[in-house]
Order: structure tokens, then sequence, then C-alpha cells
């Protein structure tokens, strides 16, 4: 008796302990890592170290946030979620003027309402949905609202209430287009089609589907791609295209499998089998709905378990084999009872009792018919029900979020005041340990030491004086030699003063990364009243570049103020073959040495612009529209004759209130933002259009503090140059 208490006692001990280890690895209770799919282990193995590590609530809120967006299982992303919400409530009880936890409040909320929605309970999820959307429109989250206008929407549906689910699609649609949001645009388009399915129209549905399915192939939106490609093949399956059917859930099956959505692919057997069924391929439909079956019991897919039962009862009534088709579809009619599954019960009730009364069972029969017309009965009072539970939704809510707040604040001035005693007691108990060793130490140490150490310590600092002199000295050599160079290359660049009178404003935007640079910029007013201007950009940046860009410099010079070579397209020419001559002469020459380059040439009498560019692009801007000029990719390169090549010459009539820009890769090549990525040549081409009606010292100010505060973080990565020239 005494050995099984102590058993018993261990057992319990060995559990805790494995029960509090398990939860410091997964910040969460009762995770089951063997059920895990291997894409959620991945994640959560590698987000979770993150977690651990973040010191401060913001970073962590952001790791939890990904792990409930990008994790499927549902024993695992809802806990997470409910994580995210816990730390937003916490930060927002301490910090209520701020508005950064109150977004991971609302999205937090809004996954609580998905929960709901995909257990069966819509009117549950309109109570959390409504709560987000407050805080997404408070604070004008247009992420969240889009969201919730999509689930509000979802859940209206699954009540039955098809107009108000239409109408918050139509919101969502609506915003989507505003906010340029692409993903949630094509939600809207798929959720609007469902409508339209349900409605039995079918053109419609399948139009919007399309058009959904084509926005997430444009965003690469893999688990949209599958979803989409799932609604579309089941509505082939039931307008008797099969073949279409097959090819759409097929591929809606390898994205599922890629992604590891299990839930997505137990759909997806069923519905290959239902396929398959109606293509008289029977063993191979048996096969698929066992494998349906399966993946539905270990993910505990009730629902999905019910439908697979019910399809295996019309396959076996329709080989005449009645008693195992009644015994399969009462499986599913106990499942749809039991988890309440209400527009199933009915359908699935009148199948039972039409298979009992074909075998004669008439007292059977009657009674799964009672059953179906007492659920059609209480679906007509539900849809009252919940008319009247959606008129006290809010107030309700209301009550219960101030109680959870009252109560989580309780619950956080408790654990923080037994942290903070257990904090003090801690610090008193190492204070002395560690004030008693030093004394120790000190006391030990003092007279065998002292004088040994300081002789050590004044050796050490004379020779580090001197290492500091000399690096001291060898730094300002190298940076007066730089800024030098800086000086020469400043008195060989021409005046741009001297095209000004051609234009009515211009900028040069110039900002060099370091002292010297390799993009530089060159302009002339020919005898004939042309303006030649140049962009340039050198292979590198700092002293090398520089030293390229005087080279460059001075062929520019030759061709134009002494050959009088004024077409773009052959100074390009010209240059290109000017330059292979000098920097490639010597055969061991191995350097990939290269000059992208943007010519243009205005003639301010006869209004005329011309220009050609290598590897450059160049915009000109006017009454909001972007003219897109790209140059060739030619480039001087060891070992290349471009003496039979020609470069593209634009002519260009310009508007007055035009703007003309001429721009090397620094700018948009630059690193930056939240999420350290390029620039990128469209979001430049945008700000262009907003401020090229601007006043060019303007513009040049705004394009300045556009790529400062791109770079804030991370430092400028190049030379840049910014050419600007106003008609």
């Amino acid at each position: 008796m005494k050995l099984s208490k102590l058993i018993t006692l261990l057992f319990f001990v060995f559990s805790s302990f494995f029960a509090k280890a398990q939860k410091s690895y997964f910040l969460v209770d009762s995770i089951n890592i063997e059920t895990l799919s291997e894409l959620d282990k991945t994640i959560l193995d590698s987000i979770l170290p993150l977690v651990k590590k973040a010191q401060h609530d913001t970073d962590k809120i952001k790791l939890v946030y990904y792990l409930t967006e990008n994790t499927y299982g549902i024993n695992v992303w809802p806990k997470y979620n409910q994580l995210m919400y816990n730390i937003a409530v916490r930060n927002i009880i301490t910090k209520p003027k701020e508005t950064f936890f109150y977004k991971y409040k609302g999205q937090a909320l809004n996954n609580f309402g998905y929960y709901q929605n995909e257990i069966g309970k819509p009117e549950e999820a309109l109570k959390y949905y409504i709560s987000a959307l407050e805080i997404a429109e408070k604070y004008k989250f247009n992420y969240l609202l889009l969201n919730c206008y999509n689930n509000i929407g979802v859940a209206y549906k699954k009540i039955g209430d098809f107009s108000q689910a239409l109408k918050y699609y139509q919101l969502a649609l609506k915003l989507g287009k505003e906010t340029k949001n692409k993903k949630s645009y094509a939600v809207s388009l798929a959720h609007i089609a469902a409508i339209y399915w349900l409605k039995t129209d079918t053109l419609n549905a399948k139009t919007y589907y399309e058009n959904s399915l084509e926005l997430k192939h444009e965003i690469k939106d893999l688990e949209g791609i599958a979803k989409v490609n799932q609604e579309l093949a089941e509505l082939y399956y039931r307008i008797k295209n099969f073949d279409a059917a097959y090819k759409l859930i097929t591929k809606a099956f390898e994205i599922n499998k890629v992604i590891g959505f299990e839930r997505g692919i137990a759909e997806n057997y069923w519905l290959l089998g239902r396929v398959l069924e109606k293509r008289e391929l029977n063993d191979s439909a048996l096969y698929y709905f066992d494998l349906a079956l399966k993946l539905n019991l270990k993910i505990n897919n009730k629902a999905g378990e019910a439908d697979v039962y019910n399809s295996l009862g019309s396959y076996y009534a329709k080989v005449d084999k009645d008693d195992l088709a009644a015994d399969y579809v009462k499986k599913a009619l106990d499942i749809y009872i039991a988890e309440k599954i209400q527009d199933h019960i009915s359908f699935t009730a009148t199948k039972l009792a039409e298979y009992n009364q074909k075998n004669g069972k008439y007292k059977e029969a009657l009674y799964y018919f009672n059953i179906a017309k007492e659920n059609d009965n209480k679906l007509k009072n539900q849809e009252f029900d919940n008319l009247l539970a959606r008129q006290n939704l809010q107030s309700e809510f209301e009550q219960k979020e101030f109680l959870l707040q009252l109560e989580e604040e309780k619950k956080l001035a408790i654990a923080e005041e037994k942290e903070s005693r257990k904090n003090v007691i801690l610090f008193i108990v190492f204070g002395a340990f560690v004030v008693l060793f030093l004394m120790l130490l000190y006391l030990y140490k003092k007279f065998k030491f002292i004088k040994k150490q300081k002789r050590i310590i004044d050796d050490q600092q004379e020779e580090l004086q001197k290492k500091n002199r000399d690096l001291d000295f060898k730094n300002k050599m190298v940076a007066d030699s730089i800024q030098y160079a800086k000086h020469i290359v400043t008195a060989i660049m021409p005046n741009k003063k001297n095209i000004a009178t051609s234009f009515s404003d211009y900028f040069i935007f110039f900002k060099p990364k370091d002292i010297v640079s390799g993009d530089f910029y060159w302009t002339h007013k020919t005898e004939t009243g042309e303006s030649i201007v140049i962009a340039a950009d050198c292979t590198g940046h700092g002293v090398p570049g520089a030293m390229l860009s005087i080279i460059c410099s001075s062929i520019i010079e030759k061709i134009v103020v002494f050959d009088k070579i004024i077409e773009p397209s052959l100074i390009l020419k010209k240059f290109y073959m000017e330059l292979s001559s000098k920097i490639h002469a010597d055969p061991d020459h191995k350097s990939n040495d290269g000059v992208e380059m943007s010519v243009a040439s205005y003639n301010s009498a006869s209004n005329v612009l011309k220009c050609a560019a290598s590897y450059h692009k160049m915009y000109y801007i006017f009454d909001n529209r972007v003219n897109e000029y790209l140059g060739d990719r030619i480039q001087v390169r060891k070992g290349l004759d471009i003496s039979d090549k020609t470069f593209s010459e634009f002519v260009i009539t310009p508007q007055k209130g035009a703007t003309f820009y001429m721009f090397t890769d620094g700018f948009v090549d630059q690193k930056g933002g939240l999420s350290n990525k390029k620039y990128f040549y469209t979001p430049f081409k945008e700000f262009l259009v907003k401020i090229y009606q601007e006043p060019a010292a303007k513009q040049q100010k705004m394009l300045n503090d556009e790529i400062v505060e791109w770079y804030k973080n991370v430092g400028q990565y190049d030379d840049i140059l910014v050419v600007g020239l106003k008609f």
C-alpha cells in the first residue's frame, strides 16, 4: 500500500514538472507536440526562442501575433491568440493613451470571433467581431477594419442573413480597393461569390471566384489560392463539370500539402471522393473517403467527419446496400445533433427516414421524419432569437469586457506584488553574498599584487597612448587626402548654373555616401543653345568611384565641348568607346569597371528635349501621369565591342508645368523602412508624382527628407543622385 502511494505521488510530481517544463517552452498550456503538423513545429521552433529573448512587450507581441497568424493547428493558434490578448490588455491598463497595443487587442478579439465561427457559434463570433470593429473604427486600423467587415459577413452568412452578409462584404470590398489591399480585396470577392452561389446565381459566383483567384495568384497567397480552388471545385461539382472540379481540387490539395493545412487537406480528400464517385471510379472514391475520414478523426474535425459519413451513406445507397448506407448516415446525424450543426440535421434526418421507409421500417422512418420537422421548427425559432440576440449584443459584451478587464487588473496587481517581494529578498541575499566575497577578495589580493598591477597598468597605458597617437596621425592623413580629393572633384565639376536659363526651375539632389562619390553630374550649354545634362553612376563609391568619375568627366568634356557632339545617343556611344579604350587598355586589367548613364539635351528655343540612357530609367511627369523611358542595356565591359551598337534616343516636346527626372540607382536601391527592404522604383515613381509640381528647391528637400527617414535605422548604402528639370 505504501509503495502504491509512493508511485502515485511520484507520478503527480513528475506530471507537474513536465507540465511546467512544457509551458516554459511553449509559453502556453496544453500544447500536444504529437498532434502538431511539421509546419507548425518548424514555426514554433523558430519563433519561440525569439519571444523568450524579447525584452519588451512591443517586440514580444509582434512575435506572438506572427505565431497566431501562421500556425494552423486548432489546438495551437487559439492559445497564442489568448496570450496576445493578455499582453495587449496588460499594457493597455498601464499605458491607456498609447494606441500600439489596441491594434493587437482588436486583432485578438477578431481571432476569438473567428474561432467561435469555426466551431459553429456565429452569434458568439459576432460579439467579438463587433468589439474588434469598434477598436478598428476608433483608431482607424484599416487592416483590422477589413478583417472585421469580411468576418462579420461570414458570421451573418452562417446565420442565414445573406443581405447583412453581402452588406459587410461590400464594405470590405470598397475599403480594400481604396487602401489598395489586394489580399483583402481578393477575400471579399470570394465571399461575395459564395453568397451568389447560395442564391444559385452560378454565373456571378463563378466570375467573382475567378477574379478572386487571379488576385490571390498575383500576391502569392497560397492558403487563399487553395481555398478558392476548393470553392470553385465545389461549384463545378454542383453543375456537374466533374473534370474541371477534379483539376481544381488537385491544385488545392498540392498547395495545402505544402503549407501543412490538414483541415484543408481533409476537405480536398472528401471532395475528390465525391468527384471520383460521379465519374464512376468507385474504388478510388472510397479510398479518398477513407483518407478524409482518418484525417478528420486525427484533427478532431467533427463536422468534416460527419460530412464524410453522409457521402459514404449516399454511395452505399446508390449500390443498394441500404443497411450500410443507413448506418453511415445515422453516424453523420448523431454528430450533427451532438455538435448542433442544425443546417445539416433536417436534410440528413430526412435521408435516413427515406432509407428506412424504403426497407419497410416505417416506425424508424417516422421517428427520423419527426427529427427533421423538429429541427426545421428550431431553425425558424432560432432565426427570431438571433435577431433579438444581435440587438442586445453590444451591451452584453461590453459588460463582459469590463469584468474581464477588472479581473485582469486584479491578477496583474497580485502578480506584481509577489514578484516585487521575491525580487527584494533575492536582491538582499545576493547583495550580502557579493559584498562579503568582494571584501575577502580585496583583503587577500591587496598587499600581494597592488604594486605589480600598478606597474602593468602604467606600461599598458603608455603603450596604448603611443598606438592611439600613431592611429590618430594616420587617420588624419587619410581624411585630409580624401578631403583634398573632394576639392579636386568639385573643382572639375561644371557650373550647374550654366543651364539655369533653359528651364523654369531645376534641382540637382546630390548626396554622396562618403566624402567623395562614384555618382556625378555634368552640365553644359552649347553655342547653339542646347543645354546638356548628364547623370552618371560609376562602379563603387568613395575614392575608387571618385577616381573613375574624374576620368568620365574629362571624356564627356572632350566629346561635348571639343568634338561638339550634342545628340544624347551619340554622346553615349562615343563615351563608352572612349572609356573602353582607357580603362581596358591594360590586358592584365581584371576589374569590372563600368558606368551607367543618362543624357538629356534641351533646346529652349525649339522646345525639344532629347534623351538617351544606358541601364538608367528616366521619367517625364505631366498632368499626374508618368511617361517612363528605359535606357538600353549596353554597358562598357572588357572584350565588348560596341562600335556597331546604337543607343535609343527619345524625343519629347515638354508641356508647361511638366518635370523631367534623371537619377542613379542609389535612391531606389536604398534599404530601410519597417521591413528593411529596398525603396524600389514604383514607390519612387509615386512619390515623384506627389511632388513634381512643387518648386525645385522644395522637391530637393522633400526627396532628402524622404530618403533620410527611410534609411534612418540602417544608414546610407550608396551614393544618391536625382536631377529634376522643370518646364
